[in-house]
């Protein structure tokens, strides 16, 4: 059998798919070795072949240097969003600390002073006195709280606030006020500072007054 070039060109994508049986495949092989046109469509054949793998495995480079892209691009937008998160907290903490958060402050930083008129003074304009009454209306505890940002404020205003008159009641002023029961005046000591209510019963409550009377500071007492 006269085994013709058209014939070798239909099996050698079979051959070099590996699809041939022995025989068919040394018929093809044995041709290739004397027919030039055939091997040069054989080559022709396996660059076609070669070809579209390597444009997968372009694709798949391309593919792979995206993913890379976008995957560098999410974590410095986590990283943006990181610190601007960071920084929100941060800012917010430092306005809480330096322009909310009070402190107690003790007597003698306080510069409170009551005059011989009976007149609570603070030495600091921007300080917050506040007070706490007996249940008995006879003892009044004041203390003065500020924040660091008033703190500030008061190195350049050391001026003298007037606060209110003790053992004397005037509707709408002075900022703090005390019933005509009042006998005695006291800068409450810093453990109580957060003290809201006193207790209901009637003889513990007199024990915690009087406990409080011991450890804080006489700031006036009425005259008999």
């Amino acid at each position: 059998m006269n085994i013709t070039c058209n014939i070798i060109r239909d099996l050698l994508p079979l051959y070099q798919d590996g699809v041939l049986s022995d025989d068919s495949s040394r018929l093809v092989e044995e041709h290739l070795l004397q027919c030039k046109t055939c091997q040069a469509y054989q080559r022709q054949l396996e660059e076609e072949i070669e070809a579209p793998k390597a444009d997968k495995n372009l694709a798949g480079e391309q593919d792979a240097l995206k993913r890379i892209k976008r995957t560098i691009l999410y974590k410095r937008i986590l990283s943006v969003v990181i610190a601007v998160v960071f920084l929100s907290v941060a800012g917010f903490a430092g306005y809480y600390l330096y322009c909310e958060k009070e402190s107690y402050v003790t007597y003698e930083e306080s510069g409170v002073q009551v005059n011989e008129d009976g007149v609570l003074m603070v030495a600091h304009s921007y300080s917050k006195v506040q007070s706490i009454m007996s249940p008995d209306q006879t003892t009044q505890f004041f203390w003065v709280s500020n924040t660091a940002y008033e703190r500030h404020r008061e190195e350049r205003d050391n001026s003298v606030r007037y606060v209110c008159k003790i053992d004397e009641v005037v509707p709408g002023e002075p900022e703090i006020s005390a019933p005509k029961e009042l006998r005695e005046a006291y800068y409450l000591s810093e453990q109580y500072q957060h003290l809201l209510l006193f207790s209901e019963d009637a003889e513990t409550a007199a024990a915690h007054v009087e406990e409080m009377k011991q450890k804080s500071h006489l700031i006036w007492k009425k005259e008999e």
